[in-house]
This record gives structure tokens, sequence and C-alpha cells, in this order.
């Protein structure tokens, strides 16, 4: 094999080990997050929301890298159309073969993982601002004492609520 495709392949292997261990990361920022959402830390969830937006850059900059080298190792081998990793691998020696198999099953193992885990948080988020919209629905709908005082010391009553004002 020649000196510039192992080269090809070896940093073709190298991102491949990034991008498996950038979304185990981002599988591990999604369940975080989770966590906090349940227990309703709201600065957890940022820092969690954060870190997951870093963490899909740097996949997003090392899948971009993977697909040229894929595309260059494709073309040195007499690809017409740059094929999957999978494809590609079997047209290689051993142990270039079980390297690019092992990690390309990894890297779409906890990619399919990270998306399930956000699934969840998604039904999550969806519940929790359905759960926000019927208290400002069921505030609205009624009028109602908001723990609030007007510059004169009088109660202040209204129909009109802030969920901010219900929630504070």
């Amino acid at each position: 094999m020649d000196a510039i495709l192992k080269k090809l392949i070896d940093n073709l292997v190298n991102h491949l080990q990034d991008l498996r261990d950038l979304y185990d990361q981002l599988m591990q920022a999604a369940r975080n997050k989770h966590r906090t959402m349940r227990v309703g830390d709201i600065d957890g969830m940022e820092s969690w929301s954060a870190r997951e937006q870093f963490l899909a850059e740097q996949i997003s900059v090392i899948e971009a890298l993977r697909k040229e080298h894929t595309r260059q190792i494709a073309e040195w081998m007499g690809f017409e159309k740059t094929p999957k990793v999978t494809i590609l691998a079997q047209k290689m020696d051993e142990p270039y073969r079980s390297r690019l198999l092992a990690l390309a099953g990894a890297v779409r193992n906890n990619a399919k993982n990270a998306y399930q885990i956000n699934q969840v948080n998604d039904a999550v988020t969806q519940e929790i601002l359905s759960c926000f919209a019927q208290v400002q629905r069921r505030i609205a709908s009624e009028h109602c004492d908001i723990g609030l005082y007007d510059y004169t010391g009088q109660k202040r009553m209204t129909n009109n609520v802030n969920l901010l004002d219900a929630v504070g």
C-alpha cells in the first residue's frame, strides 16, 4: 500500500475516533441536560445546552474533514463517486478494514443513541412548555390576585397576568 494512501487512511481513522468520542460526549451532555430538566435546574440546562451546541459544532468540523479524506481515499482507489466508509473499507486490506468497519459502526451507534436521547429531551421540553401554556391560560382566564401592589400601596388585581409574574 502506498505511503500517501496509508497516511490518508490513518487520518480517516483518527477522524472516526474523534467522531466516536464527540458523539459519546454529546450523549453524556444530553443525559445530563435531561437530569437538570427533571430537577428544574435552569442554569444547569443552559450550561448543558451550551455544551451540546459546542459539541455539535465540533462534530460538524470533524465530519467535514472525514468526508474530505474519504473522498481523497476513494479517488486514490479509483472510485467514481465517494462511497460510504463501510464500502470503502471492504476494498482495503487488514488491519485497515477492521479498524474502519469497527469505528464506522461505533460512530453510527453513538450518533443513533445521541439522537434518541435528544428525542426524549425534546418531548420533555414540549411537556414543560405545554404546562407553562396551561398555567398562562388559566391565569389569564380569571380575574386574579397576583400578589403585587401598586405605587399607592393598594393590591393590584388584573385580568392580564404575565407568566413571569405568575411564576415569580
